[in-house]
């Protein structure tokens, strides 16, 4: 079933599949990014997986290849300088080192993956900084909500450019002020 013509049953095939020296061929040999993600889904070497996430062709399976593997370098690297941002959110999804989601939060050029790194910023500066100044709205609102500043929720509150920022600026401020 493994060399099926139809991409579907090869797939089938490969999630019942325990061998991993079959599942990395596969992985590493299938025409089809599903057969391939599928493959690199139950790939339990994580030397196979370094090599999905920063050499598979579909950014489905360097997505799907991140998200398997535990090895701190290859996140990093993956976050910092895939070219999907797909595979960089993935990799932010598990990163927790401050220094590179502050990086990721500031100079992505997607706003999803800086969002996604905003909502796991713990430091107040840098959420005062994208709150402020991203570019994004989607990405001020993420920061809006972390922040615990009184006096810079109102701010925002009254003069962010975006509606939506403005609302939640004072949202976040009102339950800030209740819990005093």
């Amino acid at each position: 079933a493994t060399s099926d013509a139809d991409p579907q049953v090869r797939k089938a095939a490969v999630c019942k599949l325990d061998n991993q020296e079959l599942l990395c061929a596969i992985a590493r040999i299938d025409e089809d990014w599903r057969v391939r993600r599928a493959a690199v889904e139950r790939i339990q070497n994580t030397e196979e997986l370094r090599e999905h996430a920063q050499n598979d062709d579909s950014w489905r399976v360097r997505a799907a290849a991140v998200a398997c593997i535990d090895d701190r370098a290859t996140l990093v690297n993956r976050a910092k300088w895939d070219k999907a941002w797909q595979v960089r959110k993935a990799a932010l999804k598990i990163i927790d080192d401050q220094t590179v989601l502050a990086n990721r939060a500031k100079n992505d050029e997607d706003w999803g993956v800086r969002r996604v790194a905003v909502e796991k910023l713990t430091d107040q500066l840098l959420l005062a900084n994208r709150a402020q100044w991203d570019k994004d709205a989607r990405v001020r609102r993420a920061a809006v909500a972390r922040l615990v500043d009184n006096d810079l929720l109102a701010r925002i509150a009254c003069s962010d450019s975006d509606k939506s920022v403005r609302a939640d600026a004072a949202l976040r401020l009102d339950s800030l002020t209740s819990l005093e």
